[in-house]
């Protein structure tokens, strides 16, 4: 399974500035969201979300 990081409608990218701010894009598009970080390991996914206020979610094996 993989997963992505969400805030809200916003979907977490990358990282910046030495792993200090986190970029997020907004998935406002059709095929938008294929650019949103995907995450092989849930607790990673996990461990991200706990730093920037989100949710996990599973990505559905059609969108990514």
């Amino acid at each position: 399974m993989k997963w992505r990081v969400r805030v809200n409608n916003m979907y977490f990218l990358r990282w910046e500035d030495g792993g200090l701010a986190p970029v997020f894009m907004i998935n406002d598009s059709l095929g938008k969201l294929k650019e949103a970080s995907v995450f092989g390991d849930y607790h990673m996914a996990k461990h991200v979300a706990g730093h920037v206020g989100g949710v996990v979610e599973k990505v559905e094996e059609d969108d990514g």
